[in-house]
């Protein structure tokens, strides 16, 4: 897994977060990272709490979508 993409797709105006699923079935929340720090295979989350993760053991990303309250009122 490389940081760029989860730069990309942290980047995305429809998407307010990520969840990065391990190999070891655990889970890690991400909103923002820190890009300077970041490099290749290392993430340093700042948000919701601060963090390094390694991307090599990251086996899938699952994104947080935003959604309008017009939307859920409309479908409720």
């Amino acid at each position: 897994m490389n940081v760029g993409i989860v730069n990309e797709l942290l980047s995305d105006e429809k998407a307010s977060g990520l969840i990065l699923l391990f190999a070891t079935n655990e889970e890690e929340q991400v909103d923002e990272i820190d890009k300077e720090k970041s490099n290749d295979n290392t993430l340093y989350v700042t948000v919701p709490k601060k963090a390094v993760i390694n991307l090599d053991y990251v086996v899938k990303i699952n994104i947080i979508t935003k959604f309008k309250n017009e939307t859920v009122n409309k479908s409720f």
